[in-house]
C-alpha cells in the first residue's frame, strides 16, 4: 500500500513539473496619429424652412407663385450665409 501512494504521489508531483513556460507579452502597437475633421455648425436660423401654400383656389395662383418666390429668394440668402461659414477650414482636433 505504501509502495502505491509513492508512486501516485511521484506520478502526481511529475506533473506538475510539465506546464508550459509563460509567453512573453508582445510589444505594444505602434501609436497613428489620425485627424480628425469638425465640422462647423450651421445656425438654425439659416436652416428655416419657409412654408407656402401647396393648393389652392385658381383665383390664388398669384399669391401662391408670390410666396413661392419670397421664399426662394430666401433660400438663396441663406444658401449664401452658409456658404461663407463653410467657406474656410475648420480646425482639426487630435484624439
Amino acid at each position: 500500500m505504501r509502495l502505491i501512494m509513492m508512486a501516485a504521489a511521484a506520478v502526481l508531483l511529475a506533473s506538475c513539473a510539465s506546464a508550459p513556460a509563460p509567453k512573453a507579452n508582445p510589444p505594444a502597437p505602434a501609436v497613428i496619429e489620425v485627424p480628425v475633421h469638425v465640422y462647423v455648425p450651421i445656425a438654425s436660423e439659416l436652416t428655416k424652412r419657409c412654408t407656402w401654400p401647396r393648393t389652392g383656389k385658381p383665383s390664388q395662383a398669384m399669391e401662391v407663385a408670390n410666396k413661392r418666390k419670397e421664399c426662394l429668394g430666401k433660400y438663396e440668402a441663406q444658401l449664401d450665409r452658409i456658404e461663407l461659414v463653410q467657406g474656410k477650414p475648420a480646425a482639426t482636433s487630435q484624439p
